[in-house]
């Protein structure tokens, strides 16, 4: 979403949810079918980032379709998985890893700071790629 960040809390029968969409001030949270167009369009283009990303798209796949719609084929990233890669046979929990990472959480299990603490740490990790192959090739002209 181009560094905008946003969440909604949407009125659904069962558990509350969370997504990213367009504020709103209404005293009632609207739908989540209400917002889905909003979520298409901010999502349109990108790819969607998420600590355990099947999880998640496994949320999305089953709002969508509770609205009627399908989910569209939006490319992912998985930190929960870049993690595993990293730290192989470590715990690859968000709060395992952000803290192992010095990454602050915030309110953890909730939508909006779960996402910015996925976002922090794929910033990690392209930050560390960076570094290595900047090494790489330093090593490489020597």
């Amino acid at each position: 979403m181009s560094g905008q960040r946003s969440s909604t809390q949407t009125n659904q029968p069962g558990p509350a949810t969370s997504t990213a969409s367009p504020t709103t001030t209404s005293a009632t949270p609207p739908r989540f079918k209400d917002v889905l167009p909003d979520i298409v369009q901010q999502l349109a283009g990108t790819t969607v980032v998420a600590h355990n990303a099947d999880f998640d798209l496994g949320f999305l796949r089953s709002e969508f379709h509770r609205a009627g719609t399908a989910l569209p084929d939006w490319p992912s990233l998985c930190t929960m998985q870049l993690s595993k890669r990293y730290f192989p046979g470590q715990r690859a929990s968000l709060a395992d890893i952000c803290k192992r990472l010095d990454i602050e959480i915030g309110e953890a299990h909730t939508a909006a700071a779960d996402a910015v603490a996925a976002a922090r740490l794929l910033s990690k990790y392209i930050e560390s790629e960076m570094q290595h192959d900047a090494g790489a090739q330093g090593q490489c002209g020597s």
